[in-house]
């Protein structure tokens, strides 16, 4: 007699989020103090990073600006999400010292994850 195993699939959205929480522990974790954090250069990068992203995802598929709009935003949120959490760690350390700034990675990137546990808008294969 063999029995059969019942495998459960792992909670996409619980373990992105683990993940992303991970990734900024170690961003926390490890960061070393420095003299110099420029919000702004961040958010252009950001930015300039989710409409590159953007075309790459959309080039010749025939999209509707709706969707594609929707992705530029959720795209552009992540990617600001990610650039503000290593920008701000210089001014979490200054507030609250290395604890705070492992706060502040984590939750970043919790909230990283959960944004990319979402099923995207713009897929490699695009039905016309």
């Amino acid at each position: 007699m063999t029995r059969e195993k019942s495998v459960q699939k792992p909670n996409k959205h619980a373990s992105n989020i683990v993940v992303g929480a991970l990734l900024g522990l170690y961003y926390g974790v490890f960061y070393k103090p420095s003299d110099y954090s420029d919000i702004g250069i961040a958010i252009q990068l950001a930015i300039v990073a989710a409409i590159v992203t953007i075309i790459i995802r959309t080039w010749k598929k025939g999209l509707p600006f709706k969707i594609i709009l929707k992705e530029f935003m959720v795209t552009v949120t992540s990617y600001l999400i990610f650039m503000l959490s290593l920008a701000l760690r210089k001014h979490a350390y200054d507030l609250g010292g290395r604890t705070l700034v492992v706060v502040e990675s984590v939750v970043g990137g919790a909230i990283l994850g959960l944004l990319f546990s979402r099923q995207p808008l713009v897929s490699g294969e695009a039905s016309k």
